[in-house]
């Protein structure tokens, strides 16, 4: 149950992944008061739809309680922008974890994360802010993954892997043990990765290889 201390929670992103973030909320218990969007309005899965500057003009509360937010956007770079935004608006970011997920107690998750159905944090790892656990994704036990880092459905990373900021991995992708991904890389779906990758590269195959 909420405390009666805390603000209301909302979810930034009026879309599919929204759906997904309100669900693993809702399969909590953990009651969502709407959607946030700047280019969505009116109902969205039945709740009201509203823009940041909407939001802060009908609390009245602000001064003693804060309302919560879950960004629910899947481009890196835009979730990183609106949890910004929102923190600099005096919001309390909120992280959605499935009751299906497993996260061992040694691990450490950021704040607004989302670590969906089937997801698994192993011992030690270390998750950033504002990350995307897709659904059955595994971040093995003393990996590190970076803020803003988008890990998609059935991503394995092995033991002892190092993944930047802002990094989106994809679909059944798999990187092996003890590698060290740099910061905004971009790894395709299926693909296995088995040699460092440094930033800003875009790396697909098996083996992955660069495509710049």
């Amino acid at each position: 149950m909420i405390a009666k201390s805390m603000g209301d929670l909302y979810i930034y992103g009026a879309s599919g992944h929204g759906k997904v973030v309100l669900y693993t909320f809702s399969a909590n218990g953990v009651p969502v008061a709407g959607f946030i969007d700047d280019g969505v309005s009116g109902m969205f899965c039945d709740l009201p739809v509203v823009t940041p500057t909407q939001l802060l003009s009908i609390k009245n509360d602000k001064e003693t309680i804060r309302d919560r937010f879950h960004i629910a956007i899947g481009s890196n770079k835009l979730r990183e922008s609106k949890f910004n935004q929102l923190l600099a608006l005096g919001f309390l970011p909120e992280s959605a974890i499935h009751p299906a997920a497993v996260i061992y107690s040694s691990a450490v998750l950021g704040s607004a994360c989302l670590v969906a159905a089937t997801a698994i944090v192993a011992p030690s790892a270390r998750v950033g802010d504002a990350c995307i656990l897709n659904h059955g994704a595994i971040v093995d036990h003393d990996c590190v993954v970076g803020a803003f880092t988008h890990c998609a459905p059935n991503v394995t990373l092995g033991g002892n892997v190092r993944v930047g900021k802002s990094c989106l991995i994809g679909s059944g992708a798999v990187i092996l043990p003890g590698l060290t991904i740099g910061d905004y890389v971009t790894v395709g779906a299926g693909a296995v990765v088995t040699k460092n990758i440094s930033d800003n590269q875009v790396v697909a195959g098996s083996p992955a290889i660069s495509l710049a």
